[in-house]
């Protein structure tokens, strides 16, 4: 039996929009209070989190990744896949664009239309 650890960032007060000083793949992110214009109790934000994960844990894995599907970010974008991480090029890198979720890994297409499934150990994503 193997381990899994997932790590979710939340950017919930911080005013991302109005940043001077960060580059422009952060400048995509945005943060509930940008979203909404109120601050965001952030005891609030992780109920809610643990909440639906509690309710995704109880269903089955099949459930999870069709309703991972439905916001899947990734899905049908270009993106650049990084074999060290995104700051660091290496040879190997290539851009694909994201299919979908499934229970092996990201299933991706290569540009030249080969189809691999990625798993989290091997590779770090970011948008093209």
């Amino acid at each position: 039996g193997g381990v899994a650890l997932v790590g979710i960032g939340i950017n919930v007060n911080e005013e991302i929009q109005h940043a001077d000083k960060i580059d422009a793949t952060a400048k995509q992110a945005i943060s509930i209070r940008d979203a909404t214009g109120y601050v965001a109790l952030r005891e609030r934000v992780l109920a809610r989190v643990l909440e639906e994960t509690e309710a995704l844990m109880a269903g089955t894995l099949a459930s999870t990744l069709s309703s991972y599907g439905e916001y899947d970010m990734l899905k049908d974008r270009r993106i650049r896949v990084h074999h060290k991480s995104k700051n660091v090029d290496d040879p190997r890198d290539y851009d694909a664009v994201g299919v979908r979720p499934t229970k092996d890994g990201l299933e991706v297409v290569k540009s030249d239309g080969t189809k691999l499934t990625l798993l989290a150990e091997e590779v770090s994503i970011s948008p093209a």
